[in-house]
């Protein structure tokens, strides 16, 4: 099972690393185009989004979008335990700094333990925008493999889809009782929502 994963994960990314510049920016006002369009996106008051990082759909402009039509964002803490912690940001050139991975998240409090009023609880966020390497109908999905946003899923209430490009949508995929799936696939050419 993990074999299939390794492999599923190295082809994708290897296509998805193709594609140029120009193809990733369409491809992502496309989805960008759709996601706006949901009526959970709509509804939704507070969102958590992603910052794109390498050839991932673009959501720098879905957030400064969702920001002026007056949603309060949400972005992904990584803690020092592999876990994720959401983090209001109101301003994506000021609040944020790059990660542990090299990915810009918003700046951590300097304790961990202590209490910052910028941090949201997943039970407050209305829908959760998720990023993955592949992706099926269903709305399974495989991350990079060190299960952060399974962990953060499991159990979770809100709305959560994916952004794909239509090459990293799969038939199936290998995926484990602890895989958390989602609740559509948005892509360039279509939303597949989960049964």
């Amino acid at each position: 099972m993990d074999r299939d994963k390794k492999r599923i994960r190295k082809e994708i990314l290897k296509k998805r690393g193709a594609l140029t510049e120009r193809a990733v920016r369409g491809k992502s006002l496309l989805i960008k185009e759709k996601l706006f369009g949901l009526r959970e996106f709509k509804d939704a008051k507070i969102i958590m989004f992603y910052v794109s990082f390498r050839n991932e759909v673009r959501t720098e402009e879905m957030i400064e979008g969702a920001m002026a039509s007056g949603k309060k964002i949400a972005l992904p803490v990584t803690t020092p335990k592999k876990n994720i912690r959401p983090y209001l940001v109101f301003n994506l050139k000021q609040d944020l700094a790059p990660g542990p991975f090299g990915i810009p998240e918003p700046v951590p409090p300097t304790q961990w333990d202590g209490a910052d009023d910028r941090e949201v609880d997943i039970k407050n966020i209305d829908m959760i925008v998720v990023p993955g390497v592949a992706f099926d109908r269903e709305g399974g999905r495989i991350g990079f493999g060190q299960g952060f946003y399974d962990r953060f899923l499991r159990g979770a209430g809100p709305f959560c889809v994916g952004l794909a490009f239509e090459l990293q949508v799969l038939e199936t995929l290998p995926l484990e009782k602890y895989d958390e799936t989602l609740d559509a696939i948005i892509t360039e050419r279509q939303i597949y929502a989960a049964e």
